[in-house]
């Protein structure tokens, strides 16, 4: 599996992602709040809607994938 630093540097050499940026309301949501808030917001999203629609989805297809998450938001607790 890639390091965070490894895959962050093939996002980098992404044309679809480079077309993305953060407005200047962003960066001071961000500088106001601070990174460790925004991370642990995007895990309890993630936890909390995300996976129960996953799970929903899982429910419906008969298969259930739960390393998909992982794989996403490896920084997400287990």
């Amino acid at each position: 599996m890639a390091t965070v630093e490894q895959a962050l540097a093939r996002l980098q050499r992404s044309a679809f992602r480079a077309k993305f940026h953060l407005s200047e309301q962003d960066r001071q949501y961000i500088a106001d709040k601070g990174m460790e808030t925004i991370q642990r917001h995007a895990a309890d999203f993630v936890r909390t809607r995300l996976a129960r629609q996953a799970a929903a989805d899982a429910r419906a297809s008969g298969v259930y994938r739960p390393a998909r998450l992982r794989l996403l938001l490896p920084w997400m607790p287990a």
